[in-house]
């Protein structure tokens, strides 16, 4: 079932060449079982997502058939080796979520192989960059620099510092997915399941362990994919644990770079701008972390499995419980599962959440737009061939990402960038950037959804000089709450 290979970190829909329904036995010219028709719901046996190694096909290109087969064979012993070694290893330890971080990582690595080397005059032209970047930003924004190191990082270490929150991001969606998977069945079943797991506690954990890492391997290779696409830390528009640390994956650039036709330097710079844009704000909005996790836990909580199509189709088909005890029922009516569609409906109940989610995201990529256009301007000639390039490149989503997409249900390439950037555009035109900088001071002045449709609202609320009396009434109802007053403008003395 597609919703398996979705929560153990198959592809949606997957299956091998040939087989319609992704079910076990449907492909194959034999017809008999094949372990690639397991297709992504491979508990993490097979090869990792984004790696070239295909356990074994390249070793046997010129060698005999036996030893194509030995080849294969060892390689997915290797990878149960290590797959068993990671489920023993999660028992006696706490997870931070429900996702296996070390088996992220581990598979990362996998899929990595060698680090690329980063000379010192990569890293100098970094520093310098970053530096002369964050000089310009302070001429265009009221938010104060937000780097305190900057660094030059491999893809490797980008996933390092990324993993931890991304475990925090997808944990809650994982694991509304594996209670929804529950809550959805019928009555019947979802009763049985229910006693069954208080009975069989330990199996349970052991069914949580196989989940959890294996949705490990395949984040840490998805993330591993999209490392090599990075450029900076900040990329993704997400703040990492290493806030207040510039870091840009100098080789990357240097490619892209290259796959553009501009100067290297131009486009390190624009970069580089971009990068300490991001860290003014990570650094100096402390709500806005939480924030994001905040709007992702909501989104998780409205996630509902809908398994009424297989309940009417097996209905349909007749199944009953005694036709599992006879092999030759039970082997038919496999045949038809495989013609019908057994995937159930996934909804997402709480549109405002994954609204207010995608609005945030949008809101702090134009904002970043916005001020770096402002920073770099004609200061560099290829700024608009860079903008332009930029707009691309945020519209197109790698493999990596629809992968994470279709394994949570998030969307983290925003939508609405370009009417933020209106929005933040007109703000600074009609109200400065200290009013439109002063948006960051509390999210309850941040702008809202239906501001990016109608960017005049928001600026008649940031004109309006209600906004300080809103302010002065909320200082005077808090001396009231400290004792200093009565309610009535008479000072009471505090006890």
């Amino acid at each position: 079932m597609d919703f398996l290979r979705r929560l153990l970190g198959g592809n949606p829909g997957g299956g091998s060449a040939g087989s319609s329904s992704g079910m076990p036995g449907a492909g194959g010219a034999s017809g008999g079982f094949n372990l690639n028709d397991l297709g992504g719901f491979s508990f993490g046996f097979g090869p990792t997502p984004g790696s070239s190694n295909t356990g074994g096909e390249a070793e046997s290109a010129g060698a005999s058939g036996n030893q194509g087969r030995e080849g294969g064979f060892m390689f997915m012993m290797q990878q149960m080796g290590d797959f068993i070694s990671g489920i023993s290893s999660s028992f006696g330890k706490k997870q931070d979520g429900a996702i296996n971080t070390t088996a992220a990582r581990n598979a990362a690595t996998r899929t990595l192989g060698a680090d690329p080397t980063v000379r010192d005059g990569q890293r100098r032209a970094v520093e310098d960059s970053v530096q002369l970047a964050d000089l310009w930003l302070n001429e265009v924004t009221t938010l104060p620099s937000g780097i305190t190191r900057v660094e030059t990082w491999i893809p490797r270490t980008w996933v390092e510092n990324s993993l931890p929150t991304w475990g925090r991001l997808l944990s809650p969606v994982v694991e509304r997915m594996n209670t929804a998977g529950l809550e959805g069945l019928p009555g019947d079943i979802s009763e049985q399941i229910g006693q069954f797991t208080e009975s069989m506690g330990g199996i349970m954990n052991i069914m949580n362990a196989i989940t959890s890492y294996t949705f490990g391997t395949q984040l840490g290779g998805a993330l591993a994919t999209l490392s090599q696409q990075i450029t900076c830390s900040s990329e993704m528009g997400i703040p990492l644990d290493s806030a207040g640390i510039a870091a840009l994956l100098p080789n990357t650039i240097a490619q892209l770079s290259e796959d553009l036709e501009l100067p290297q330097r131009d486009v390190l710079v624009f970069l580089a701008a971009r990068e300490a844009a991001y860290q003014r704000l990570w650094t100096h909005v402390p709500w806005l972390a939480p924030r994001l996790l905040g709007a992702i836990q909501d989104h998780a909580n409205g996630i509902v499995v809908d398994y009424s199509n297989i309940e009417s189709a097996t209905h349909e088909m007749g199944l009953d419980p005694e036709a599992l005890t006879d092999p030759e029922k039970l082997q038919e009516a496999m045949s038809q599962m495989q013609t019908i569609e057994l995937t159930p409906e996934i909804h997402y109940t709480h549109e405002k959440a994954l609204q207010r989610l995608e609005t945030m995201l949008a809101l702090i990529e134009g904002w970043v737009d916005v001020v770096v256009q402002s920073a770099i301007g004609d200061r560099i000639t290829s700024t608009p061939a860079l903008a332009e390039m930029w707009q691309r490149r945020r519209a197109t989503a790698s493999q990596a990402e629809e992968a994470l997409k279709a394994q949570a249900g998030l969307e983290l390439r925003p939508r609405r960038v370009r009417d933020a950037v209106k929005l933040w555009t007109r703000i600074t035109e009609a109200c400065g950037m200290e009013k439109r900088d002063g948006c960051w001071a509390h999210p309850d002045l941040l702008p809202r959804a239906s501001d990016l449709d109608n960017p005049a609202a928001c600026i008649d609320r940031l004109l309006d000089d209600s906004t300080d009396s809103f302010e002065a009434d909320l200082a005077k109802l808090e001396e009231e709450l400290l004792g200093g007053d009565d309610g009535d403008g008479n000072a009471t003395p505090q006890q």
